[in-house]
């Protein structure tokens, strides 16, 4: 017995709200398969006649109970479940009004909408309910003159219906019928013509037919037969009428076009409702689709293409793009027009000139997109025809090339490099891409898309539910060997490489040549030492047999002179021949390699922004309004060795290095020495809604010691008088002449980069106590002059950086922090509720070389570590345990794990655990909502990504079982190390 029938309930609670009980999900969860099944909706309204008519007409025990005042009920007509055309019934009081919420039964996992609609008069909110939002879906709505006053006031409610229009957007001939339920003895002379005069004009607009048919609550079972005959007819009328014009819902788009309806009726009832674009809430065909269109037809003309093939490549990707899996079939004119057509017609003025051209070409792609409509059936998904029709056009797509437009979609900006010189974004990675076993999120691309016979990817994604981790470097010149021996320390603990324990590197002045050496080059940790103190010799090298007094006096003159103390010279050399001269930013790798951002700032002169070298291809556009400007790659491709010479170029120092018409000198000067703010705000701006970084490490290049604590400093630590140079040099009389002169001391300023405190401070000041145990900086404090030039200190630097064991110290903890990041969760299925609380299943998975990974963290952890929540023990991560969470058959870390949840919208987070410490894995604290939605168990309509067809569903993987309840126990609270104290009470309890 199904006690549950609410659907709405109409709450008067300082207004108006409209709750949503959750009733027609459940229904969906009782059919047979609910995205192959098409229901038919009957709407019965009424009160005392309508409520014997749902009884005798459709007999059930659920239209027995007593209804709630101020709800709308729904009803399953149980014999057609598993039927392909279930019956929904809807039953509405035409006179309700809002009650308070105390009326009314509560349920779980309802939902309310308050109603931003003005003041309405008595009985105005049921009408604009019906009218606006249930009528979208109904078929045939009964509506009993027998509960009315009079037959006119049957017709007048109808008026005001009509008045009130229909929110819908599909073809008025999709609009419900109506039965006017008339008592027998009802005049012989009544006409519906006559009924309706006056109201008959609107009254069409609204509603398909008006018909009446007399029955009376009492009468003959032959007539209630004929009324159940007459209704399911009807109801067969429009089932018919939907199918042909492409507009039958099945049921489970059905419910998701209710949802939609209903929040979109609250906000606003005057607004039409949009079937189509409701299907594209999360996927909004955007402004940059005119540029990527724009873009290509460009190229086209160039080339000199035919229209016709231009318009059917368009077509092409349109159709994959509107078409995904799980999405429904609206016809394709209608499809071009709701989203494509105006971004089309802007996208065609931009590139032609003759107004008949903009014409011929839209219509071109329309007509394509309706003729590659009619053979999408043949195929397994739209992107299989789009690779198909590629492949079949008489035109050879292979000399395209763009930076700025993915020519595989036209919908985002590419990123990845195919080895035929093809660029191409994730999402279509995912689209047409092969998951290899091994390696999370790894794709292969055996044949490009538009060279067909050549051509080939392998990349490792960012996984969709994983966040990512962030390394900076801080500016300095010689000093960057510092950060760089930190790193080294971190690299000797571990096998994995420590470019693979970060997601984004952003470095400034020799940090930005540090981070093209580990990340875009990855070079290891030990080479990039080396080269680094060879190059820095090499560019700061001075003439031997001089005093330093001299060689300085001697920078001073040439800056006076020159602008620069150093020509450029001698560093364009050096750089071409590390970084080699034509070598880009980004390039194709063969094995493929895990994704990472790259940001080296610079500044332009002329700008008062930073700009921000990327290898992600992010643009200007992208970066409006953010304080910086990004600067990817564009058609005419930046060779590495210039990035290097303009994030360096220190003023007073070298001169600025030009990059096309634009003027570039050192990142630092654009208050980005650390380049931490900058960083952070492009993950902000990545990451999905509600993500933060999952860490950041900070590594500076020196800071100045404080005078009242050198002395002590000293005395503690060793500290060695690296600057004992500079300091000598000033005691000498003819430095102390100079070093008055303004020339001398703004060379002096110029020599000494900001240590990249301050910002830190700014930063860490930001985070609250949680987040702050995430962020770390690491920096050693310097006696004397924070010099950039001065290469003999280097050794001494590198000394101080690995005798000290506190560093080394500092250096592990970096390394615990990272690795545990590269751990994250994903949802497997849905959470089900389960008594009071969600039963949430899952796996916990390892990014990059995950057997090397989880290796390193068991060694430096310890031999049994745990995974854990606030309140239970997930499982164990231990050498014991490693053959049976990773898969034979993939080889990849899998762990299954089963925990519970009290409420789906409360955050929850999964911890490694090892002694009195512990570590959030990635991406989380998280609600179940938004794995939820991240992993799209509920787009109805598809997803971008297809569902990633190609992804690899190992049998292995899915027949492993989670660990039993009866094998988890409550967490003690001593054994949680770090939580609060908050946090201890609650699980105590």
């Amino acid at each position: 017995m199904d006690s549950q029938r609410e659907l709405l309930q109409l709450i008067a609670d300082d207004g108006v709200a409209i709750r949503d009980t959750g009733r027609f999900r459940h229904i969906l969860q009782r059919m047979r398969q609910p995205s192959v099944q098409f229901p038919q909706l009957v709407h019965f309204i009424g009160t005392t006649a309508k409520d014997e008519a749902l009884r005798k007409l459709f007999s059930s025990s659920s239209f027995r109970y007593k209804r709630s005042p101020g709800a709308v009920d729904l009803h399953i007509h149980g014999p057609s479940l598993g039927s392909d055309n279930p019956l929904i019934l809807l039953d509405s009081n035409p006179f309700m009004e809002p009650c308070p919420r105390n009326q009314f039964r509560s349920y779980r996992g309802a939902k309310q909408h308050r109603t931003d609609w003005l003041p309405l008069s008595a009985g105005a909110h049921v009408d604009i309910l019906l009218a606006r939002l249930l009528f979208l879906f109904t078929d045939v709505i009964l509506l009993f003159a027998h509960d009315f006053p009079s037959l006119e006031d049957v017709v007048t409610r109808l008026g005001v219906w009509a008045k009130l229009g229909s929110a819908s957007t599909l073809l008025s001939t999709i609009r419900p019928k109506v039965l006017i339920i008339v008592p027998g003895d009802a005049s012989e002379n009544l006409h519906i013509e006559t009924l309706i005069q006056g109201h008959q004009d609107t009254i069409k607009e609204v509603f398909s037919s008006v018909e009446t048919f007399r029955w009376s609550p009492d009468g003959p079972g032959a007539t209630t037969s004929a009324l159940k005959d007459s209704i399911l007819g009807h109801a067969g009328d429009m089932l018919k009428v939907r199918r042909s014009n492409g507009c039958l819902f099945s049921a489970i788009h059905l419910e998701a076009f209710y949802q939609c309806a209903l929040g979109h009726t609250a906000q606003t009832f005057d607004r039409p409702f949009h079937f189509i674009k409701a299907t594209r809430l999360d996927n909004e065909i955007e402004e940059d689709y005119v540029a990527h269109v724009s873009n290509f037809l460009e190229q086209g003309f160039k080339l000199k293409v035919p229209y016709v093939h231009l318009a059917e490549f368009i077509a092409s990707c349109n159709l994959m793009d509107a078409y995904p899996p799980g999405m429904h079939h609206f016809p394709p004119h209608d499809i071009y027009h709701s989203l494509y057509r105006s971004f089309c017609l802007r996208a065609i003025k931009q590139s032609v000139n003759s107004t008949g051209s903009v014409v011929l070409l839209s219509t071109l792609v329309e007509r394509h997109m309706i003729r590659l409509f009619s053979h999408l059936h043949e195929y397994e998904t739209s992107a299989h025809l789009h690779r198909a029709n590629l492949s079949k056009q008489r035109c050879d797509w292979s000399s395209f090339r763009s930076n700025k437009t993915c020519l595989y979609c036209l919908r985002s900006r590419p990123r990845e490099l195919l080895s035929c010189g093809h660029k191409v974004c994730d999402t279509c990675i995912r689209r047409h891409g092969e998951e290899a076993p091994g390696v999370e999120e790894k794709f292969y691309i055996p044949r490009c898309v538009l060279c067909q016979t050549e051509g080939s990817l392998t990349a490792i994604l960012q996984p969709m539910t994983a966040s990512m981790s962030i390394l900076c470097i801080d500016g300095g010149g010689a000093r960057g060997i510092i950060p760089l021996e930190f790193i080294g320390l971190m690299q000797e603990m571990i096998e994995t490489p420590v470019q693979d324990l970060y997601d984004m590197d952003a470095g400034t002045s020799s940090g930005g040549i540090a981070v093209i050496a580990l990340s875009i080059l990855r070079w290891k940790v030990q080479k990039c030492i080396e080269i680094f103190t060879e190059l820095t010799a090499h560019i700061f090298s001075e003439e031997p047999g001089r005093p330093r007094w001299f060689n300085r006096l001697k920078s001073i003159v040439r800056c006076a002179v020159l602008n620069s103390a150093y020509g450029p010279k001698t560093m364009e050399g050096a750089l071409k021949e590390v970084f080699d001269e034509d070598r880009p930013m980004v390039t194709y790798h063969p094995e493929g390699f895990p994704q990472k951002r790259v940001i080296v700032t610079a500044t332009e002169i002329g700008s008062p922004h930073c700009i921000a070298f990327n290898n992600y291809n992010g643009s200007e556009a992208d970066s409006k309004g953010c304080g910086y400007k990004l600067l990817g790659d564009s058609d005419d491709v930046i060779p590495l060795w210039k990035i290097a010479r303009a994030t360096s170029a220190v003023p007073g120092i070298f001169p600025p290095v030009e990059i096309g018409s634009r003027w570039f000198e050192d990142g630092g000067m654009g208050r980005h020495n650390n380049p931490v703010h900058l960083a952070l705000a492009e993950a902000r701006r990545i990451l999905p809604s509600g993500m933060v970084p999952d860490r950041v490490l900070s590594l500076g290049t020196g800071a100045k010691e404080d005078a009242e604590d050198a002395e002590e400093t000293e005395e503690a630590e060793g500290v060695e008088d690296i600057e004992g140079a500079v300091t000598r040099s000033r005691g000498n009389p003819i430095f102390n002449f100079f070093q008055n002169f303004f020339a001398f001391r703004f060379f002096e300023s110029m020599m000494r980069s900001t240590d990249g405190e301050l910002t830190w401070g700014e930063v860490f000041s930001t985070l609250d106590t949680p987040s702050r145990a995430s962020h770390v900086r690491f920096n050693v404090t310097l006696d004397g002059p924070l010099e950039i030039t001065n290469v003999k200190v280097m050794t001494s630097l590198q000394h101080t950086v690995r005798n000290q064991p506190s560093i080394r110290q500092q250096a592990l903890k970096s390394v615990l922090d990272a690795l545990t990041a590269r751990f994250y969760f994903v949802l497997d299925c849905a959470p089900k509720h389960v008594r009071k609380d969600y039963r949430c299943q899952g796996t916990i998975r390892c990014r990059g070389d995950s057997r090397t990974v989880v290796s390193d963290l068991i060694r430096l952890g310890s031999a049994r570590m745990d995974f854990i929540t606030d309140t239970e023990i997930l499982g164990q991560l231990s050498l014991n345990d490693l053959q049976e969470d990773f898969c034979s058959h993939c080889r990849r870390y899998r762990k299954k794990v089963l925990f519970h949840v009290p409420c789906l919208t409360d955050e929850f987070s999964i911890y490694i655990k090892s002694g009195k410490m512990r570590w959030k894995i990635s991406g989380l604290p998280q609600p179940m909502t938004w794995f939820i939605a991240r992993q799209r168990f509920d787009a109805v309509f598809g997803s971008p990504n297809h569902g990633i067809p190609g992804q690899l569903h190992c049998d292995a993987c899915i027949s492993q079982r989670p660990i039993s309840r009866a094998a988890k126990r409550k967490a003690e609270p001593e054994s949680l190390g770090l939580e609060s104290r908050a946090k201890r009470r609650k699980i105590s309890r």
